[in-house]
């Protein structure tokens, strides 16, 4: 199942605390966004809309220190609507 990140248990706690229609912003490592351990925390998503997934790699060094490429997540708690994507 690979490595869980434990941004991930993070994200999930924020979820499970989150209001019907209520949004939440955060910034993550964006390599949670594929890990093969964050299969759950990607369901979880899914069944929410998703507003926002901003990669930051191209942006100047915000985190000096970091070792990880850092992305904005915007998810909103109610169903996508039909055909919606995040590009």
């Amino acid at each position: 199942q690979g490595n869980v990140d434990l941004a991930a248990y993070v994200v999930a706690a924020c979820l499970e605390r989150l209001r019907p229609g209520g949004t939440l912003a955060l910034v993550l490592p964006q390599g949670l966004l594929d890990a093969r351990g964050a299969a759950g925390l990607r369901a979880q998503l899914a069944r929410r809309t998703v507003v926002a997934a901003l990669g930051l790699e191209w942006a100047p060094p915000c985190f000096p220190g970091a070792c990880v490429i850092p992305c904005v997540v915007v998810v909103r708690d109610a169903p996508a609507p039909p055909g919606h994507r995040v590009r």
